[in-house]
């Protein structure tokens, strides 16, 4: 019993975390997007993406600070054409993320981002 309240408990907390969303506009153009914090002292980031594509392509992660001309890459992930439903989570202590998409071979379809960052 006190492990099924504990596993319903925390599929519970896992669907209460508070997404946002971007698109990106045109799949088949480099874009950089700008994401700040829920809060003053962020540490984690989460990232779903979900797409339906023709091709190819990739998501950079990087922070630093609006102002500065330096930004450190923390991840990057290519992805395959198709259907994408995939969830990045990860520790992160910065100002601002932000994200460059790059399409590889894409030319059509949709990309949506889903992130919370706390």
């Amino acid at each position: 019993m006190k492990k099924t309240a504990i596993i319903v408990l925390l599929a519970f907390m896992a669907g209460c975390i508070n997404y946002s969303e971007k698109e990106i506009a045109d799949v088949s153009k480099h874009q950089e997007l700008l994401f700040f914090p829920n809060n003053k002292t962020p540490n984690s980031y989460r990232l779903n993406i979900v797409a339906k594509t023709d091709g190819k392509f990739n998501i950079k992660v990087l922070q630093g600070r609006v102002n500065s001309e330096r930004k450190d890459t923390l991840d990057s992930y290519d992805l395959p054409s198709g259907t994408v439903d995939t969830l990045y989570k990860r520790e992160w202590y910065a100002d601002t993320l932000f994200l460059l998409y790059t399409p590889k071979t894409v030319k059509t379809g949709v990309i949506k981002l889903k992130y919370s960052i706390d």
